[in-house]
């Protein structure tokens, strides 16, 4: 699949769809506001149409009952030059925040391609190393040899050891080598969690 976006970028583009949106309601503010009112009323008087009063409870609980439904339009007109120059600037800081997240994504691609050289580079060296440590290993037994028959020297012989222990550490190295470069990779990404599954 395709590579998670890099967490910098990902802050940088909720940033600038955060800005977006406010641009965007800011945009909405001066728009007539629409309310809806309504109403529920009841009655109840007990009085007959005589001018009687009926007895008991008559009167106490509604026995008529009214509604009434209103719409309300409000427009402030005068808002809109402050509205216009708040939606300008949100439009400026949208802007600001698109380079930004453009600067950081090509500065980005750059590190990571340096960081892919250094580990292309890291294990074309540590490819070469077994062949050293092969050869080091070789003059070594020809180094004893010679010294045995007598035709070499015990300074040859210290010297062709130093060589095979420096051939050893120098793989060793560059296994070290490869895993830091590799972790530097995984670092510029922003991804570790790949590379720390991958990493015995």
């Amino acid at each position: 699949g395709a590579a998670p976006p890099h967490p910098l970028l990902g802050l940088r583009r909720a940033s600038v769809v955060s800005l977006s949106a406010d641009a965007a309601l800011a945009q909405r503010e001066w728009l007539p506001k629409i309310a809806l009112y309504s109403a529920v009323s009841g009655r109840g008087t007990g009085a007959r149409s005589n001018g009687e009063f009926r007895d008991g409870a008559a009167g106490l609980y509604p026995e008529m009952g009214n509604w009434a439904v209103g719409v309300g339009f409000t427009m402030d007109l005068f808002d809109l030059k402050r509205v216009r120059a708040r939606k300008s600037a949100r439009d400026e800081l949208v802007e600001s925040g698109r380079a930004l997240e453009t600067e950081e994504s090509i500065s980005l691609r750059a590190i990571i391609e340096q960081a892919r050289l250094r580990l292309e580079t890291a294990q074309a060296v540590a490819a070469k190393m077994p062949e050293a440590r092969r050869a080091a290993k070789e003059l070594l037994v020809q180094s004893e040899v010679r010294y045995r028959t007598g035709l070499g020297t015990v300074t040859e012989l210290a010297e062709a050891q130093r060589i095979a222990e420096q051939a050893e550490v120098d793989e060793a190295l560059a296994r070290v080598g490869i895993w830091r470069a590799a972790f530097g990779l995984a670092a510029a990404r922003g991804d570790l969690t790949t590379f720390l599954e991958t990493t015995p």
